[in-house]
């Protein structure tokens, strides 16, 4: 529960987070957290990705216990 006020602190102010996705690390700019098939969900845009900025800006969806 605590990711899940981290995430809702982060919409409501505006801030990025640091994350660990996929075996590396992510910083994304989360906008709106929600249910899909009994999990939660946060649709957010990757900022950086391994200290790296993304090819292309764009907005994706995570599964929060992925993160």
């Amino acid at each position: 529960m605590e990711s899940k006020m981290k995430i809702f602190e982060a919409i409501a102010t505006r801030k990025a987070l640091k994350a660990s996705y996929n075996r590396g690390t992510v910083t994304l700019a989360p906008h709106v957290l929600y249910m899909r098939n009994d999990a939660l969900h946060v649709d957010a845009v990757t900022i950086e990705r391994e200290g790296q900025p993304p090819r292309e800006e764009k907005l994706g969806t995570f599964k929060l216990d992925g993160l």
